[in-house]
């Protein structure tokens, strides 16, 4: 079910994401909260958190090459004006960053519940031992 819950959710923040990348009126530098810089950090943090949970068997290398793909050939697309908005490598650093802080809390999050994994395993075999 958390699968099925992580795949709808990617879904969403792609429709959502999309919907930003081709509004022929968007511009990030308007919101009170958020600059380009920030948006583009949280964008690509939030899909690789969700792409790592849709695709549980996806190594993380590649969803975040993947990622990082996405987010240059948006740039790429600005340069060539067939998307709105302007191409600007601090649009891509701040891929980077999201990217990286997204590969960290998986990569963490992944290690904790192998360890958690780890641990259950180790207390199920000392239990069967000394039932002998």
């Amino acid at each position: 079910m958390l699968l099925l819950g992580a795949r709808a959710a990617l879904i969403i923040f792609l429709v959502w994401a999309a919907s930003i990348v081709f509004e022929p009126n968007h511009d990030a530098a308007r919101l009170e909260v958020a600059a380009d810089a920030l948006e583009h950090g949280l964008m690509t943090f939030g899909l690789v958190v969700l792409m790592s949970a849709a695709l549980p068997k996806m190594r993380l290398l590649l969803i975040g090459l993947g990622v990082l793909g996405l987010g240059i050939s948006l740039e790429l697309l600005q340069l060539s004006q067939l998307v709105p908005g302007r191409f600007e490598l601090g649009d891509i650093v701040a891929d980077l960053t999201g990217i990286s802080l997204g590969l960290f809390a998986v990569g963490v999050g992944e290690g904790r519940a192998h360890d958690t994994q780890n641990q259950a395993e180790r207390h199920r075999v000392e239990m069967s031992g000394s039932e002998e």
